[in-house]
């Protein structure tokens, strides 16, 4: 409602400031409530794709043992398990950061891992297929398969 004259009044005056405060502090909440949100599922994203690739990895080295009868201490390099893996050539972390292939008996590693976040960039037995696979087989033929100390 406007003044006869066209000129608002103080109170519609008050009404649109206090209407646009509201709306910037219900803005600032969702914004406060959303970024976190958004950055954990994108580091949450890169650390399932890092841990995947590690997958490929571990399964690559275990391909390469089983075919070339290499024992649990052997050491394959990047271009021998490459052969086993898409595009013959190793997954690259999401993050940059770089993988240690390591021995046929351990779970290969990325750069990133850290003990802040346990699971993050890390294969470990709750993340990890392969050291499901070694129990069942373990149990159901009393021994582990070929290539496999744990």
């Amino acid at each position: 409602m406007s003044a006869p004259d066209g000129k608002s009044s103080f109170a519609e005056k008050i009404v649109k400031c206090v209407t646009t405060c509201l709306f910037v502090v219900v803005f600032g909440f969702v914004v406060v409530i959303a970024i976190p949100d958004f950055m954990r599922a994108r580091l949450s994203k890169s650390a399932n794709a890092c841990i995947n690739n590690l997958r490929q990895i571990d399964g690559a080295k275990q391909e390469w043992a089983l075919e070339n009868r290499k024992g649990s201490n052997d050491i394959p390099s990047s271009a021998e398990i490459a052969i086993y893996l898409v595009n013959n050539r190793l997954p690259v972390c999401p993050l940059g950061g770089t993988y240690i292939i390591g021995r046929v008996d351990e779970d290969p590693k990325c750069s990133i891992s850290t003990s802040a976040w346990p699971n993050d960039h890390v294969l470990n037995p709750t993340n990890n297929w392969w050291t499901d696979f070694k129990g069942a087989y373990s149990t159901l033929f009393g021994r582990r398969p070929l290539g496999s100390s744990r």
